[in-house]
């Protein structure tokens, strides 16, 4: 008797604290449970609204839909809104009430925010060039938290065959150097900026 009132009480603990944990549930045996709202229709919140239904089907089956047209804020996930409390390329992930929300600092904070999510919340392995492992779920459910992140660096930037793939770019969080840097002065300059048919006699210390 004592062993099942333990067993019981274990079931009914475990059972509240899946209902208290599971704020928003995405996907419910392979069927969509949630609709992704773009709070602004920009291509940096559309690409990152692309990603996270590119994922959630690759790992169970279901496609969540995808609009700018806001309806309500339970079961839905809410791509985009500006917030302060990050800086540029920053993100908060909130989750509460039968709801998330992926805002966002500028920047490419809104797909930032969707990759975070994806890698430590969902189980997605973005290793390297065209090599990714994720888990496959029947059902997907997202726990209540505040994140904020903003990114140490500005300006990130590795040289891979990885560099051609637009998704692997954006999931690494890299910059191409034509932003900052002027055309054919990247790396080896030094000649460009002094050459030494020019300078190379009159200022041998260069």
């Amino acid at each position: 008797m004592r062993n099942t009132l333990r067993t019981l009480l274990l079931v009914f603990f475990t059972l509240s604290v899946t209902y208290v944990s599971a704020q928003i549930t995405l996907v419910k045996s392979h069927k969509p449970k949630a609709k992704i709202v773009l709070a602004e229709n920009n291509a940096v919140i559309h690409d990152a609204a692309l990603i996270l239904s590119h994922f959630i089907e690759k790992i169970s089956n279901a496609e969540l839909s995808i609009t700018n047209k806001f309806i309500s804020e339970k079961g839905v996930i809410i791509i985009g809104e500006k917030t302060k409390e990050v800086g540029t390329d920053g993100f908060i992930l909130d989750c509460k009430d039968d709801a998330l929300k992926i805002l966002t600092g500028g920047g490419n904070g809104a797909i930032y925010g969707v990759e975070t999510l994806l890698e430590q919340y969902l189980g997605v392995n973005y290793w390297t060039f065209k090599t990714v492992d994720y888990p496959q779920l029947v059902t997907i459910s997202i726990p209540q938290m505040h994140r904020a992140e903003t990114p140490a660096f500005n300006f990130r930037m590795s040289q891979s065959y990885g560099n051609d793939d637009p998704q692997y770019v954006k999931w690494f969080r890299l910059n191409n150097q034509a932003e900052v840097f002027a055309d054919n002065l990247w790396v080896h300059t030094f000649n460009q900026i002094l050459p030494a048919s020019v300078y190379g006699k009159s200022h041998p210390e260069y």
